[in-house]
């Protein structure tokens, strides 16, 4: 009978660790460029999967004498769920000197990083894969370089919050879909941002960019993720080639059309109040140059949530949630004035609508038709069907189930009815169309320190010259310094496999260990 027992616990034992689990690879690599700057970094990705389609790259603010080290990003349970459900990985970076300036070193430097992990991982693909940037402050200043040097690369980038960042504004750049950030306090902590003069001059040559103000934050990593989460994964959607895959040779990314994408109006009176403006290409009727450009009604969904001043608060789902598509996700929001209904967004499509609260709060549930990276806001409307308030987005991957490819057509939209706009304002999601890959988290993206102030360089709806108001005197010292030389990089690379940090994915491991150990025990 013992023998018996034994065995099946034997049996149990070898189906539990057969059980299928999440695996990953995570590998490291330090490489040095220009004699004295070097760049550290720390790649994970999928295991298992076939191709890697592109890779999401963070870089910290400036932090001593190089960046702020975001190579724990790798280990972010959010983002390996975003790549996860692209077929993306994850590099997190760390520069030492000199970073900010792309085309002089760095970006090379991360180029020949990502041969380099090419070289010894199953992934040649990885030299030629498209990439996905976002930084932090000085950060920051090295997507939106990285971006000019390399737009066909490029996919997306996200400048969070920088004081300093310049580039020449060419036609190819300005294809480069981009969202960019800027704390509404900056200014009135002495701390310099160029987000506002950037954004206003790309758009006057039609840069496919977006101004976002993020309420109450300093020059601090704030809540941005909320944001560029979502903005990322619909950009691969509408950018990246069905058919085309890096192991065939460079992926020739989709350039987007200006006038298929929605305008949003970020001016004081705009963001200052419930209902930021935002309307389609068409619809817009202020000057659309002044404009921020967003790809899709979705994302100008998001968009307002993100940039209104007083937003009712999301609390269902959590910012940065992982849940599974198979299982109804609950939906909650509070802050809601007596009188108004409450509804539920994924982007452009309606979850729940015209939930009635009780007291202040109101609650639904939505079971996912659709997996991957997505974007959740809540808004409430008066009476008449007027929109009337926005939640802050919160992004989630909903993993289990396939993610949208592209974007979908939606529907015709109701009008909100905002007054005194001077546009028809579009105002609630319209029914029964996606906007493909909304979504996202609110994990710190970039470590790093802050710029050295320079009061008077302070934001301004009043047009500033870009020269002007990134003066070569304010660029940290050394990074322009001579030519790059390319023959100057060496470096190492080391790669282990492992899994990754989550308790729901290590349990069938975890298990196998402890009746090992019990049967040994049980043996002695």
């Amino acid at each position: 009978m013992q023998n018996t027992a034994r065995f099946g616990l034997l049996i149990t034992l070898a189906l539990l660790c057969a059980a299928p689990r999440v695996q990953a690879a995570k590998a490291t690599h330090n490489l040095t460029f220009a004699s004295s700057r070097s760049l550290a970094t720390t790649l994970w990705y999928p295991d298992g999967v076939t191709t890697l389609r592109g890779v999401v790259v963070f870089t910290g603010g400036q932090s001593g004498s190089g960046s702020g080290d975001t190579r724990y990003m790798a280990d972010n349970r959010f983002w390996q769920r975003f790549g996860e459900s692209l077929g993306f990985a994850v590099l997190g970076t760390q520069f030492t000197g000199m970073y900010t300036d792309a085309s002089n070193g760095p970006g090379m430097a991360l180029l020949d990083t990502l041969q380099a992990y090419a070289d010894k991982t199953s992934h040649p693909e990885l030299a030629r894969a498209p990439l996905l940037l976002e930084g932090f402050s000085n950060g920051g200043y090295f997507s939106f370089t990285f971006a000019h040097w390399k737009p066909e690369r490029t996919i997306a980038f996200c400048v969070n919050k920088s004081g300093f960042a310049k580039a020449p504004l060419d036609a190819a750049f300005l294809a480069v879909p981009g969202f960019l950030i800027w704390g509404s306090e900056e200014p009135n902590a002495g701390v310099p941002t160029v987000i506002h003069s950037l954004v206003q001059q790309g758009r006057a040559q039609h840069a496919l960019w977006a101004e976002l103000r993020e309420w109450g934050a300093e020059h601090e990593d704030g809540i941005a993720e909320r944001a560029f989460a979502p903005f990322f994964a619909e950009m691969v959607a509408a950018r990246y080639p069905r058919d085309q895959s890096p192991k065939d040779g460079p992926v020739a990314l989709i350039a987007l059309d200006e006038s298929k994408g929605w305008l949003a109006d970020h001016s004081d009176d705009s963001v200052g109040g419930n209902v930021p403006t935002a309307a389609a290409w068409d619809d817009y009727r202020a000057d659309k140059t002044a404009a921020s450009w967003l790809p899709s009604e979705g994302l100008a969904t998001l968009w307002r949530g993100f940039v209104t001043r007083s937003p009712l608060q999301l609390t269902a789902p959590a910012a940065a949630a992982q849940a599974d598509a198979n299982q109804s996700l609950a939906l909650s929001v509070s802050g809601l004035t007596a009188g108004d209904e409450a509804s539920f967004a994924d982007g452009a499509r309606l979850l729940a609508e015209h939930v009635k609260p009780s007291g202040d709060q109101a609650k639904a549930s939505w079971l996912p038709e659709w997996g991957g990276v997505r974007g959740i806001v809540a808004f409430s409307t008066a009476s008449t069907g007027t929109v009337t308030r926005y939640s802050r987005p919160s992004h989630v991957v909903l993993y289990g189930k396939d993610a949208p490819r592209e974007p979908d057509e939606p529907a015709p939209m109701p009008d909100a009815g905002v007054a005194d706009s001077g546009m028809p304002d579009a105002g609630a999601p319209r029914a029964g169309g996606a906007a493909a890959g909304s979504g996202g988290s609110t994990s710190v993206a970039g470590a790093g320190g802050s710029e050295a102030a320079v009061p008077d360089a302070a934001v301004s709806d009043a047009a500033v010259p870009l020269d002007a108001a990134v003066a070569d005197a304010a660029t940290p010292a050394g990074d322009a310094g001579a030519p790059f030389d390319e023959g100057s990089i060496e470096g190492g690379c080391s790669c282990q496999l492992t899994l990754p940090p989550s308790a729901a994915d290590a349990w069938p491991a975890a298990l196998c260990l402890g009746l090992t150990l019990w049967l040994r025990r049980k043996r002695g």
